[in-house]
């Protein structure tokens, strides 16, 4: 039983330690979100078509600022 106990322990600080290790958006990546969005919506598409498209749009422009 304590053996258990000790190994969910330690998943659950495996896990916790990943999160905190995850990238956040920056300001521009937010500016880049709302404005495709925006934009997006402004012609007549659905918000889940735009949500993918501009995540998709806006993570490739960043990670190609990234290697600039």
């Amino acid at each position: 039983m304590a053996s258990k106990v000790a190994a969910m322990l330690v998943i659950c600080l495996v896990l916790v330690a990943a999160v905190e290790q995850l990238p956040t958006a920056s300001a521009g990546d937010d500016k880049c979100f709302k404005d495709c969005e925006r934009e997006c919506m402004d012609n007549a598409n659905g918000e889940d078509i735009c949500q993918m498209q501009c995540e998709a749009q806006c993570n490739e422009s960043g990670k190609s600022n990234d290697k600039a």
